[in-house]
């Protein structure tokens, strides 16, 4: 669980703010864990306009056992499931516009693997970088302020050998018997007008750039996904929100036997369906296009997704 900034009213996450700190449920040897995070599901039923029913689960937050001290009521709750991070060094290619130079995270709070990589090690695992040189402790941890600090615990060579380890995990391929028209349907009720199948990415190699095209179904924008979405104080208020168009390649490669699917950025979505569900403000045009599909065409749109 991720805590926000605290916020004005009316404010709104920014992407080089989105990362805020980290709710920690662990701590290392004499540390306390700062607290624990429960949450709780309420179930939504609707139809579709052909009568089948539909599905969904709204997520509701706890927290308990907080060891230092009470949360802000305007403090922000960030609920996030880890993404996936092949094809990584391809996203980091993909030729954008200036203002798009954040493209990794959930909101777009990162601008490079390494960016990501090395606010990950400090925020979710207590280790620290040259780029990050202080860990997650707050003011009134003083058990976790007072352990030595000898400087970055991750030394820089290891840290470039990892980040070129995530910018070369290739995107899973996955098994397919390609349908064309599904695809088209992907088109025609605007999915792709933010799940953009190409890019163009550019690579340089001593002296000399090469460019060419991936097919990952993003267009790494941010975007307003509505309050449903959105993300939320404490105290309940709605906090303006927008997020990183998720990339869909490879999306067929994590249904796995006995494990549950889980979508969007805190995991309530269970199936493609559901997070197509849950699209509105900039998704809402497409997603009502999606509802008045048939029975038959929802399926096969979701099985093609699943294919990619």
């Amino acid at each position: 669980m991720q805590l926000g900034h605290v916020l004005p009213a009316g404010g709104e996450i920014q992407p080089d703010l989105a990362y805020g700190r980290t709710l920690n449920t662990n701590g290392a040897n004499g540390v306390k864990p700062e607290g624990r995070v429960f949450v709780h599901y309420q179930e939504m039923t609707g139809h579709f306009p052909d009568g089948s029913e539909w599905h969904l689960r709204v997520p509701h937050y706890e927290l308990r056992d907080l060891a230092y001290g009470p949360v802000a009521e305007t403090t922000v709750l960030m609920p996030r499931i880890a993404p996936a991070i092949y094809g990584a060094g391809l996203l980091e290619a993909a030729q954008l516009a200036p203002e798009s130079r954040s493209r990794f995270g959930w909101q777009g709070a990162s601008v490079s693997v390494r960016d990501q990589t090395t606010k990950a090690f400090a925020r979710e695992m207590g280790v620290t970088s040259a780029d990050v040189p202080s860990d997650d402790c707050t003011a009134l941890e003083l058990d976790c302020r007072s352990l030595p600090n000898a400087g970055p615990e991750i030394s820089d060579d290891l840290l470039i050998a990892l980040a070129s380890f995530e910018r070369l995990l290739a995107v899973p391929s996955v098994a397919r018997e390609d349908d064309v028209r599904d695809g088209k349907i992907f088109v025609a009720i605007g999915c792709a007008g933010c799940h953009t199948p190409s890019l163009p990415v550019s690579f340089s190699k001593q002296g000399s750039g090469s460019e060419s095209y991936i097919h990952a179904y993003t267009d790494l924008r941010l975007h307003d996904l509505g309050v449903g979405l959105a993300d939320r104080t404490f105290a309940g208020r709605i906090v303006s929100s927008r997020w990183r168009t998720a990339p869909l390649w490879g999306v067929g490669y994590r249904p796995r036997p006995n494990l549950p699917l889980t979508f969007l950025h805190d995991g309530r979505a269970r199936s493609i369906v559901e997070a197509v569900l849950w699209h509105d403000g900039e998704g809402r045009t497409a997603r009502r296009k999606f509802e008045t599909l048939g029975a038959a065409d929802r399926e096969a749109l979701e099985r093609w997704i699943l294919g990619l």
